[in-house]
């Protein structure tokens, strides 16, 4: 039996953010299409340069996927970055705000490599941890449509040689907490 690097959950919070990136229709209220082709939406994203048109306005280089509904109840997966003051959005790109929160951080230990952090062993688990997980004492979890919101992943690294892959979940206290 394969031996993975322990799960890891936190609470965290992110002040409101702005997010500068490549938005993709892939179902409808938190409902992922089963047609979605992420394949194509990667070929996509980097065939109109990726992340380079968008490094210039980044708080920070880390990737980052935002996942949330549009107003018209769109389920978009939206490839990008944080950003600060954007003078001029590149085309093809999309910029977005959205409101603080807190999240539950579903994260693994730091990995050796960038392969491990993206592959099962990061995204993969994380991600199956984070649809299963119960919300930490106090608080529930509110990714279900009632807010744009569906949950953030930010790959992380390298820090001192070493990765990981988050996913976060939006968090608020509830009536019992």
């Amino acid at each position: 039996m394969e031996s993975f690097a322990p799960i890891i959950t936190k609470i965290i919070q992110k002040d409101a953010f702005v997010f500068l990136g490549n938005e993709n229709v892939v179902g409808r209220q938190n409902q992922l299409d089963e047609s979605a082709d992420f394949g194509k939406i990667w070929g996509d994203f980097f065939d109109k340069g990726g992340y380079n048109p968008i490094e210039p306005y980044a708080e920070d280089t880390a990737p980052v996927n935002v996942w949330f509904n549009d107003t018209d109840g769109k389920f978009i997966y939206m490839q990008g970055l944080f950003v600060k003051a954007v003078d001029k959005i590149p085309e093809g790109y999309s910029l977005r705000e959205f409101p603080a929160c807190e999240y539950l951080m579903v994260t693994t230990e730091w990995l050796d490599r960038h392969d491990r952090s993206v592959g099962y062993e990061g995204n993969g688990r994380c991600n199956e941890y984070a649809d299963k997980t119960a919300s930490p004492e106090g608080y529930e979890r509110f990714d279900d449509g009632s807010v744009p919101l569906h949950r953030i992943e930010v790959e992380v690294g390298p820090i001192n040689g070493s990765y990981r892959y988050e996913v976060w979940l939006p968090l608020r206290k509830n009536k019992r907490g």
